[in-house]
């Protein structure tokens, strides 16, 4: 039995099933859930991540990009999971009860803080390996690669691993940072360099050049779009303008070219 609550807006998707608000049978259905309900959900899975994270602390836009790729994962309606550098398994967290999440990281530390934090949760399994030899071969509906092509020197080969792992009209989820994002985008306007998010980058990714990489890897996408949006001078308006801000979400899905992340979702073609 799935752990979604019946009254969650998962859990009315498998219900109301019938436009008219009443089912087939005759059964009134519970209606779509209003604006107010959802950022309610999105404060309370925000909140939930505040308190589980305590131990492993992280800047939130984080917790708001792990969240927008779970509301995908539930969106494609697999039901096995690979996530390739799971990092902490926060995505794994977020996710329902029993859905099968297998997760791979080169860290040991990474694996072992993310068995922690998934430790009460049924279907999971952390292991260590490497993204480009992983140490089993299973194919499986959803495939996760989240802030980590950033950091390879051969992210062809992380898409071809992903691509491997995916089952016939699987669907794959990426999210890279956004080389011109706003800040960025500011800095190139006056003239002056844009900044990589960490030293540990090896290049960041603007939406066409990973579009472009996604198709000459056999994927089509299927969509794209931005999550968070920063701003200059982060540290003093995060005092004015949330870190978990509606503004934010706002900015980056009217904007998404200017957003801090780009995600996107793709089938592999053919």
């Amino acid at each position: 039995m799935s752990g979604t609550h019946p009254h969650s807006p998962e859990g009315c998707a498998r219900v109301c099933d019938h436009p008219s608000g009443t089912s087939a049978r005759g059964i009134t259905t519970c209606p779509s859930p209003t604006m107010e309900q959802r950022l309610s959900a999105m404060r309370y899975e925000l909140n939930r991540l505040d308190i589980a994270l305590a131990r492993f602390p992280n800047h939130p836009h984080h917790s708001v990009r792990h969240l927008a790729i779970k509301d995908e994962v539930l969106r494609a309606g697999g039901r096995s999971v690979l996530v390739l550098g799971c990092g902490k398994g926060i995505v794994e967290y977020l996710l329902p009860h029993g859905l099968s999440c297998t997760s791979v990281d080169i860290d040991p530390k990474e694996i072992e803080a993310a068995k922690e934090l998934n430790r009460f949760l049924r279907g999971r399994c952390f292991m260590v390996g490497d993204i480009y030899n992983l140490p089993f071969a299973r194919k499986f509906q959803t495939v996760i690669i989240s802030e980590v092509i950033e950091h390879l020197g051969d992210d062809r080969g992380a898409l071809l691993t992903a691509i491997e792992c995916l089952e016939p009209n699987g669907v794959f989820i990426l999210t890279v940072p956004n080389r011109l994002r706003f800040h960025n985008w500011l800095l190139r306007l006056f003239g002056r360099e844009p900044f990589l998010m960490t030293p540990e980058h090896v290049r960041e990714y603007t939406a066409p050049e990973t579009k472009a990489l996604l198709h000459a890897m056999g994927f089509d996408v299927l969509k794209h779009r931005g999550i968070w949006f920063e701003f200059p001078r982060p540290f003093a308006v995060e005092k004015i303008i949330s870190p978990y801000s509606l503004i934010r979400s706002l900015l980056a899905t009217l904007f998404p070219r200017w957003a801090t992340y780009l995600l996107f979702v793709c089938r592999a073609r053919g």
